[in-house]
């Protein structure tokens, strides 16, 4: 049976989906969440995580996940790079069904533009179907708005399609109107050599801090405290660093983590 669908609150800071906006006539007055909040005022960044660790691998990691201990805005989840085999997998099937205390976004991989429209829908229909995931991340999304299948009407496709909130992942800066357009999008996705020394283009700096995301990966262990900090002065409310390197830095949890949870250091 999938997961039956809960009514959750979205992650500090993750915006209302666009469609609950009510559209007005004359000037718009914003709520104070979305007015423009400058850099220097952004002072708790909040961890946002790409989830690729396997339950069979770290089954205490995905516990204290499900008990909300790790505090994270929310997590992505990704089944063989999807949505995975569907309820009968024997590894997610429980852990999914039982829910996590951490907003949890399915993983679609669009492909950089290569994916069709239909394929993408039917991934997220199966994230909704099958473990009652309502939030998805598209990754591989082109920085352009519109590039090979792609396009960014997507975005509000899928909101029309029951997705909550959309996640894009270009892993650079794209256009203005997808940044404006996702809840979320990721746009700085880095090795630590190439991240330390990134500047980000001054239009961001209108953009609110919580529709930014940073992930930097192969952090050398002396650096890795002061990544959120560096994240935020740099526009981005959400972010993540591990000091692991390629091919898959997100299939386990950098060391802090464990050695703040000692009981994790077996599953690193």
């Amino acid at each position: 049976m999938p997961a039956r669908r809960r009514r959750r609150r979205p992650p500090p800071g993750l915006a209302r989906p666009l469609r609950h906006r009510q559209r007005r006539h004359g000037p718009t007055h914003l709520p104070l969440r979305e007015l423009v909040i400058p850099v220097f005022h952004v002072l708790q960044p909040t961890p946002a995580v790409p989830w690729y660790i396997h339950p069979a691998q770290a089954p205490l990691a995905w516990q204290r996940l499900a008990e909300g201990a790790f505090g994270f805005g929310f997590v992505v989840v990704n089944i063989e790079n999807g949505p995975g085999r569907g309820p009968q997998d024997p590894y997610y099937r429980e852990p999914l069904a039982r829910g996590l205390a951490t907003t949890t976004v399915g993983y679609v991989n669009v492909g950089y533009g290569q994916r069709p429209w239909g394929d993408v829908l039917e991934q997220v229909e199966q994230w909704q179907r099958w473990y009652g995931i309502h939030d998805v991340m598209l990754d591989c999304v082109p920085s352009q708005d519109r590039q090979g299948a792609w396009s960014v009407e997507w975005i509000d496709a899928l909101r029309r399609a029951g997705v909550e909130h959309v996640i894009a992942n270009p892993g650079v800066v794209p256009t203005r109107r997808l940044v404006e357009t996702a809840d979320v999008t990721c746009v700085a996705e880095a090795a630590w050599q190439d991240y330390a020394h990134l500047q980000m283009p001054e239009w961001l700096q209108a953009v609110s801090p919580h529709k930014q995301w940073h992930l930097v990966h192969g952090v050398p262990p002396e650096h890795l405290a002061s990544v959120p900090a560096l994240a935020a002065s740099r526009g981005a409310h959400f972010s993540w660093a591990t000091d692991r390197g390629l091919p898959n830095p997100w299939d386990a949890l950098p060391a802090p983590y464990a050695d703040c949870h000692p009981e994790l250091v077996k599953e690193r």
